[in-house]
């Protein structure tokens, strides 16, 4: 065995020489990859992963020694080949995985789904689709595995058709990939509540209750009268995860009803109360700048209607929960809530939090939470412009935590005093706090507290600065261009990023010779923050420079160069890209390719065309991949000749790009192909015949040529209709 693996060893050496030898003058190379190749099959753990983790080091040189090795006999060589290339996350190795999908090895079709993941390219959906139907094999694990990663809209209904698999592996799985799928398979999650199958009703309500989205709330409820036990118990859950992360509490009505529901299905509910005592509140200290403040307030309580009383009383009771739905309550008291501001602020020292759990067979299975004070902050914000003053004083002299939870509930900000106590906060050294703030300011429209932002940018290197500027990019304020592009400047690497992401997202032309400039920066992620911010503003100016970016030693810079790119579709941008297609560097010429294979655009055709004579192989196959998108008679006849080449991966991207083909125009080509010297061509060439013509003669020549004869096709195979 170990002498043909050897010899089979030599021959994927040759080929990679023979591919790559007019460009390579290291032939250490080479032979390291075909060392490493042998290692993968030791019987010692420790050097196989070795080996893996040096061809992975090794990079794009090694993409294609590896696809040669899954046309390896020996399934351990599959394997591990799989899993570099997956490691790798090189593009050009999709076609080859989708192919080992269907390896004859299971182990290698599950190990080549999970290199579809990690590389994330979306033509791989199709076939990974295809693989989640096949139940009863490990491949459709990782499929689904795979594609809820890939995050494509076209698996939802697949993966939903998954759910009622009998196979229980396969239907977690499945459930997990849709959760990752968010918000796009929400819609038809619901209609799965709808469905005839038990296992579907389930595992939809499951799946809703990992995806948290509250558009699942009255389906749900509905569904709490379902006549299998297990789906309303699934659907309870699902209730309480998405209320609990929308911040509802058991005070309210909602979730009142929904701890009956519970206790009907059959669950006890464990009321666990916070023992802690109020933080000290001081009104004297809270208000010492402004006495008459607290006097109005004193006013406001005496003179407020009944109503109001009542849940004053009830926010100043030992018991979390009741102040909590007094809190709640006064949000539809109106005007009259007033008398409540000084019981609501002496309520945000209340650091108790109540929790209710519900057990079911001895497990608890559902938790809701109930804080006083966070509804007490909710309520001081909703209460509006009376309010307003004490809440500044909370902000100024109240401490770390109450400041924290009115900051948070504070969004839209319409008024400037707010502004003056929010800017102030960017320097608070809670994060969170900091955090709110920002939120808050960025919604903030007025000319007069964008004034003061601007200036609050003068707290050189500091949170204060940083803070202003990420708020000044919320609001996309154009009049902080200016002062923004001054701090590129600065010697503090995070003031010089925050600044760049700022302008970003104001996307004015005016920042783009700055930014241009400071792509020159020694430090990368500030190279990298230019990058992201050239591509939101899309100034066509941006183009040539982001096409330099290529280049850069940082492999996070050049993939971040190669999206921004994308977004350039006007004609001087097209022009300024084809025109790249010549740069004397490999990987800006490669990865010029990815950015015009995504604009799709017939400009790009003759381009491409030149660049598919292009003297180094990888280069050659990516165009005629991306050719093979266009159905234009000059990208057919490129495709075509491309079948000549002395490369043997750029004869099969041609192949598979002609047998993708919506007519018969190839076919002739494709019947010449089945006389190239490889077997993997010949093969490549009868499944595209098969898929453009509907029939099937393998890769007998003779019987494609006699078929094609007009009269006298094969009397075993009838006609078409």
């Amino acid at each position: 065995m170990k002498t043909r693996m050897r010899l089979w060893l030599s021959g994927v050496l040759a080929f990679c020489l023979s591919a790559h030898g007019a460009m390579r003058t290291a032939y250490s190379q080479d032979s390291l990859i075909a060392k490493q190749i042998e290692s993968l099959t030791d019987d010692d753990r420790n050097t196989r992963a070795e080996a893996i983790n040096n061809l992975v080091k090794l990079g794009p040189d090694a993409v294609r020694p590896m696809i040669n090795v899954l046309k390896s006999e020996t399934e351990d060589l599959r394997r591990e080949a799989v899993v570099v290339l997956g490691r790798i996350k090189d593009a050009l190795a999709v076609d080859a995985l989708i192919a080992a999908l269907q390896d004859k090895d299971p182990i290698v079709g599950y190990r080549a789904a999970g290199a579809l993941k990690e590389i994330k390219d979306a033509r791989a959906v199709d076939a990974l689709i295809a693989a989640l139907k096949n139940g009863d094999s490990i491949v459709s694990y990782g499929a689904a595995d795979a594609l809820g990663a890939i995050g494509n809209p076209r698996a939802v209904e697949p993966l939903i058709a998954a759910l009622k698999d009998a196979n229980l592996l396969l239907r977690m799985q499945a459930s997990a990939a849709l959760v990752q799928l968010g918000p796009a398979a929400v819609d038809s999650l619901l209609a799965a509540l709808n469905s005839q199958d038990d296992d579907v009703r389930r595992e939809a309500a499951e799946t809703l209750r990992n995806i948290k989205d509250a558009r699942a709330i009255n389906p749900l409820t509905a569904l709490l009268k379902d006549p299998k036990s297990d789906v309303r118990s699934q659907a309870a859950g699902a209730l309480a995860r998405i209320n609990e992360s929308r911040g509802v509490n058991p005070a309210t009505a909602t979730l009142k009803e929904q701890g009956e529901v519970f206790r009907r299905l059959g669950a006890d509910a464990l009321e666990i109360k916070d023992t802690r005592v109020n933080r000290t509140f001081a009104a004297e200290s809270l208000l010492k700048n402004d006495p008459m403040l607290k006097q109005r307030l004193i006013e406001w309580e005496k003179a407020a209607p009944e109503s109001v009383t009542a849940q004053v009383k009830m926010l100043r009771s030992g018991n979390t929960s009741w102040k909590a739905a007094a809190a709640i309550q006064l949000r539809t008291s109106g005007s009259p809530a007033q008398g409540a501001i000084l019981a609501l602020v002496e309520t945000l020292y209340d650091p108790g939090v109540d929790k209710q759990v519900y057990v079911n067979g001895g497990m608890p299975w559902a938790m809701t939470t109930v804080s006083a004070a966070l509804e007490a902050a909710e309520t001081l914000v909703r209460i509006g412009e009376p309010a307003i003053e004490p809440i500044i004083a909370v902000i100024k002299n109240g401490d770390a935590d109450a400041r924290q939870l009115v900051v948070q509930a504070l969004e839209p900000i319409k008024d400037l005093r707010l502004v003056e106590s929010l800017i102030t906060v960017l320097d608070d050294s809670n994060s969170q706090t900091r955090e709110g703030a920002i939120r808050a300011l960025g919604t903030v429209k007025d000319p007069a507290a964008i004034d003061l932002l601007i200036a609050a940018l003068k707290d050189e290197g500091g949170r204060k600065q940083n803070g202003a500027a990420q708020v000044l990019g919320q609001i996309g304020t154009s009049r902080a261009v200016e002062p923004l592009t001054s701090y590129l400047r600065s010697e503090n690497p995070v003031a010089r990023q925050t600044a760049i992401q700022a302008l970003g997202q104001i996307k004015d032309s005016r920042a783009i010779e700055p930014l241009i400039a400071a792509l020159k920066d020694s430090n990368p992620d500030t190279r990298m923050a230019v990058v992201l911010a050239l591509g939101q503003i899309g100034d066509p100016n941006a183009v040539n420079p982001l096409i330099s970016a290529l280049s850069d030693d940082d492999a996070r810079i050049r993939d971040s160069a190669t999206q921004a790119l994308k977004a350039f579709k006007d004609q001087p941008s097209v022009d300024l890209l084809t025109a790249s297609l010549k740069d004397p560097r490999i990987q800006t010429r490669s990865r010029i390719i990815q950015v015009l294979t995504q604009i799709r655009d017939p400009r790009i055709v003759e381009p491409l065309i030149a660049a598919s004579k292009d003297k180094d192989p990888h280069i050659r196959q990516s165009v005629i991949q991306a050719l093979g998108q266009f159905e234009d008679p000059r990208a057919v006849a490129s495709i075509s000749a491309a079948l000549d080449d002395t490369d043997q991966d750029v004869r099969i991207a041609a192949i598979r790009a002609l047998g993708k083909m919506g007519n018969l125009r190839p076919v002739e080509s494709l019947i010449a192909a089945l006389g190239d010297r490889r077997e993997t061509v010949r093969l490549e060439a009868a499944w595209a015949l098969k898929r453009l013509t509907g029939e099937d003669f393998g890769s007998d020549r003779e019987r494609w040529i006699q078929w094609r004869r007009p009269g006298q096709r094969p009397d075993t195979v009838a006609p078409k209709q």
